[in-house]
């Protein structure tokens, strides 16, 4: 069985043969997510925003590194692919799913880790729907807590 730094050096090693230039925006340490939607349209998370990166890839390098990845998780290569490795989670797609070229989804984990108070504060529970709106759902119990948001959201997830 490998290591962890073993596993992580050879999935670098997989990303910088197969990905090239895309894999130096991996190490930038405020890029959270690099998605390959196609070959030719890659983009960044930095931050928050999204970014398009002015990069294009091979369809058999990336159906490479997908098939690659997969085998280091010891996993068959299919169409679909979800895998975690040591600091990232990666989600692949290949024909005929991906009926546009092959795609992935590179995350990094956080160094963080967020309470539920953290979201609360940020925003992250804010009211989708104000009362009375004709878009809102019809209501389920809990809806109340979970309409006014905030604290009374973080409430019922508790």
């Amino acid at each position: 069985m490998r290591s962890t730094t073993q596993l992580l050096a050879h999935c670098e090693q997989i990303l910088k043969l197969n990905l090239g230039e895309v894999y130096s925006y991996l190490q930038d340490p405020n890029i959270q997510e690099v998605m390959i939607n196609h070959p030719s349209s890659i983009w960044v998370e930095r931050a928050g925003h999204f970014e398009k990166l002015p990069i294009t890839l091979s369809e058999d390098a990336m159906e490479a590194a997908i098939t690659n990845i997969a085998n280091l998780n010891s996993k068959e290569t299919s169409s679909v692919m979800d895998c975690r490795l040591p600091g990232l989670r990666i989600a692949a797609t290949l024909a005929p799913i991906s009926h546009l070229g092959p795609s992935m989804c590179i995350r990094r984990h956080s160094a963080r880790v967020f309470t539920l108070s953290d979201y609360v504060t940020v925003g992250a529970f804010s009211k989708v729907w104000p009362k009375g709106s004709s878009n809102a759902p019809l209501p389920r119990p809990a809806d109340e807590a979970v309409m006014n948001g905030d604290q009374g959201l973080a409430d019922f997830l508790k």
